[in-house]
């Protein structure tokens, strides 16, 4: 009695194996043995690469304030509808419109180093804006901040009314408080 046998055809299995009954076969054996060929699919996993943080190495400047910030950021890259600030940091920090409408009439909101004046307003390359957060709980002349730093702005190439961003986000960064200080809001 023959065995089944296996051949490979690219990512297929295919299994050909006789047909084992008592009686005499009604097809030649040859016929009989092609009559039960099972195809099985296999997928071949890949491993991601994963995603580390882009480095310029052409900036030598730029390290050095890296090393002082730290290694807490994270290099995001997503489409966005415009470059308001409160689209910017919808996509950047998962925080809703709303909300950033309430940290905008809070003063909560600062523009490389600039309290906003105006919630229209749009991003440019190498823009700063923060969120504070509040007051640090062991200095209280630093201030704790949500930062994201505009790394670069394109057009989608697949929607043309979509922008594709390149931001830096520091989910939390302690700072000196600013030229025009942060103040808690006043409960009332």
């Amino acid at each position: 009695m023959k065995l089944g046998v296996w051949h490979t055809v690219d990512t297929y299995k295919v299994s050909a194996s006789p047909i084992r009954t008592s009686r005499k076969p009604a097809v030649p054996y040859e016929h009989a043995q092609l009559s039960k060929i099972q195809i099985i699919s296999i997928r071949h996993k890949k491993k991601k690469a994963s995603s580390s943080p882009v480095e310029d190495g052409d900036d030598s400047d730029g390290s050095e304030d890296d090393d002082e910030q730290g290694n807490d950021f994270k290099v995001l890259k997503g489409s966005v509808n415009s470059t308001r600030i409160d689209s910017v940091l919808k996509f950047a920090l998962g925080m809703s419109r709303n909300k950033v409408e309430n940290a905008f009439y809070s003063n909560s909101i600062y523009l490389n180093g600039e309290r906003l004046d105006k919630k229209k307003h749009s991003v440019t390359i190498e823009d700063e804006v923060d969120v504070v957060r509040g007051l640090n709980t062991l200095n209280p002349s630093f201030i704790d901040v949500h930062r994201v730093e505009v790394l670069d702005i394109q057009r989608s190439r697949t929607d043309p009314d979509k922008l594709v961003i390149k931001v830096k986000r520091f989910k939390r960064l302690t700072i000196d408080n600013y030229a025009r200080p942060w103040k808690p809001p006043v409960s009332e």
